[in-house]
């Protein structure tokens, strides 16, 4: 398994929100982002958000919500909670 570079407590905070999960690859990956967005994540997330480009804060907070959703649609699919599309995006 190929894992995200990332502080000891950021690994710990995601992990107790259970935000990460393994892609068909075998990567370490936050839910519902591709590898390449989870490593802008966690570089975003480790560093300081008033050193990003206002661009760059964007993409982040794009990345957040898409990340969000995932998470939300696997912790509601996990408790076997029925879900709906249109309130869950």
């Amino acid at each position: 398994m190929k894992m995200l570079r990332m502080s000891t407590a950021l690994r710990r905070r995601l992990a107790s929100q259970n935000a990460m999960a393994i892609n068909a690859k075998g990567q370490e990956v936050l839910h519902g982002l591709t590898v390449e967005e989870s490593r802008f994540v966690v570089g975003c997330s480790d560093g300081d958000v008033l050193d990003m480009s206002d661009e760059e804060r964007d993409r982040y907070a794009g990345l957040i919500l898409k990340h969000e959703r995932a998470r939300m649609r696997s912790a509601c699919v996990d408790r076997g909670i029925a879900k709906d599309e249109e309130r869950l995006g």
